[in-house]
C-alpha cells in the first residue's frame, strides 16, 4: 500500500506574498489563461459564469483575484487560506461571492480562513463558510469541491 505524507508549512507568510507575486500571476491568468479557455473551450465571458478557485497558497491567490478583479469573476472558491489579503469593497462593481472552507485539524489555516470570513461579512459580501474535521490535505478538498461548485453555479444544465 502506498502512503502519502503531507507536510504542513507553519510559516504562513509565503514567498508569493512577500515578493508581491500576485500581480504577475494574475497577469498570466487574465491575459493568457482566460483567453485560451475562451478560444479553446468556448468558456463564457460573463463574470457570473466565472469563478476562481484555490487551495492553501492558491486560496490566498483566489481571494486576491476575487477582490482585485470583481469585473472578471462572480465567485471565488477558497479552501484553507493561509495568509491575509487586504480588502476594500469595490465601489463600482458587484462584490464577488465567496465559498470558504477549512479543516479543524489545520488550526492556522482555519483561523485565517475564519478571519477572512469575518472581513468579508463585515463588508457585506455574500459568504458560504464551512469547517470540517480534516487536516491540510487533498482528502478534505476533494470531498468539498462538489459542494462549492453547486453553491457557485447551481445544478443546472452545463452542456
Amino acid at each position: 500500500m502506498r502512503r502519502r505524507t503531507f507536510q504542513h508549512n507553519r510559516h504562513v507568510r509565503v514567498q508569493g506574498l512577500r515578493r508581491n507575486l500576485c500581480p504577475t500571476h494574475a497577469d498570466f491568468f487574465l491575459n493568457e489563461l482566460i483567453t485560451w479557455a475562451e478560444t479553446t473551450y468556448g468558456a463564457s465571458r460573463n463574470r457570473e459564469d466565472r469563478a476562481v478557485f484555490g487551495l492553501s497558497n492558491g486560496a490566498a491567490f483566489a481571494s486576491w483575484m476575487g477582490t482585485n478583479h470583481p469585473e472578471i469573476f462572480g465567485a471565488a472558491i477558497v479552501f484553507s487560506q493561509g495568509w491575509e489579503v487586504d480588502y476594500e469593497p469595490p465601489a463600482d462593481t458587484l462584490p464577488v461571492r465567496f465559498y470558504l472552507e477549512a479543516g479543524t485539524l489545520e488550526p492556522d489555516f482555519q483561523s485565517e480562513t475564519n478571519r477572512w470570513r469575518q472581513v468579508l461579512e463585515e463588508a457585506g459580501v455574500e459568504v458560504s463558510y464551512h469547517e470540517r474535521v480534516a487536516g491540510h490535505d487533498s482528502v478534505q478538498w476533494r470531498e468539498e469541491i462538489g459542494n462549492a461548485l453547486v453553491w457557485v453555479f447551481g445544478t443546472g444544465d452545463f452542456g
